[in-house]
């Protein structure tokens, strides 16, 4: 049986519909949580073999025995965000924990250039790492505040293990850089309340869509492997079990803080 590490208590988890996120979200749920389950589109990583609709990640959470809540929308949308939060403190009466994992590298790698990107992928790319993690944040906080307590953990990348050397990407790790440090700002804002904000940079995780896409990008093959300390590439749960850690009290004492899990 799962170590019931956040018994009553209620999470937001964003990017519910990817690997990493519908992870996250079931090991939250296992460890006592009720979880709303936020998501632009559940049925996105059907392609490459993941969940194909949002009742799969659903039952994830009811069954481990807790309530769940199901919003799909865009968290780059300020009003759909509220509306998200709300919904989730009506349902739980609370809200404690909140994870921002919605994201990720969405545009096509070759048009990833810094001295190339377009001004639309750049706003796309902007919106839907940085501007998600802010407008969530921006509505949760005032809840944990009323409460005098609550964890954030936002989901970064690229501070320096995951810059490719041919310049790709430039603009998804930049979003990823500014929730970084956002991240830093908002601990050091709100820890005077109860409320801790930490973040999780993941390593190369083979989720379905990474492993179908690697190819294209120059990853997962045998030499990045091999460039691992730990020889393998990262696990959805392994994402997850570092989040559970910054949800509860175990991370009691910790805040303003990024965990790279990267297998070393």
């Amino acid at each position: 049986m799962e170590s019931q590490t956040l018994a009553g208590r209620a999470a937001i988890v964003t990017g519910a519909g990817g690997a990493i996120g519908s992870a996250i979200a079931s090991r939250l749920a296992k460890a006592g949580a009720d979880v709303a389950i936020v998501d632009r589109d559940f049925t996105f990583t059907a392609q490459w073999g993941g969940h194909a609709s949002a009742s799969e990640i659903a039952a994830l959470v009811t069954a481990a025995g807790q309530r769940v809540v199901v919003a799909e929308g865009d968290a780059a949308d300020r009003s759909f965000v509220e509306s998200v939060v709300a919904r989730a403190e009506r349902a739980f009466d609370r809200v404690d924990v909140l994870v921002n994992c919605a994201g990720g590298a969405l545009t096509p790698a070759e048009d990833s250039f810094a001295s190339t990107i377009s001004d639309a992928d750049l706003e796309l790319l902007f919106a839907a790492n940085y501007r998600s993690t802010v407008n969530f944040c921006q509505s949760a906080v005032p809840r944990m505040r009323a409460q005098g307590s609550g964890s954030v953990v936002n989901i970064t990348s690229g501070v320096g293990h995951l810059v490719p050397r041919d310049g790709s990407l430039a603009h998804y790790l930049a979003a990823k850089a500014a929730v970084t440090s956002y991240t830093v700002s908002l601990a050091n804002e709100i820890g005077q309340y109860g409320i801790r904000v930490n973040a999780v940079s993941p390593g190369l995780v083979m989720g379905p869509r990474t492993a179908a896409q690697a190819a294209d990008r120059g990853a997962g093959r045998e030499e990045a492997r091999e460039r691992v300390a730990l020889r393998r590439f990262g696990d959805p749960d392994d994402i997850a079990k570092v989040v559970e850690f910054f949800a509860g009290d175990l991370s009691s004492y910790v805040t303003g803080q990024l965990l790279a899990v990267t297998g070393g």
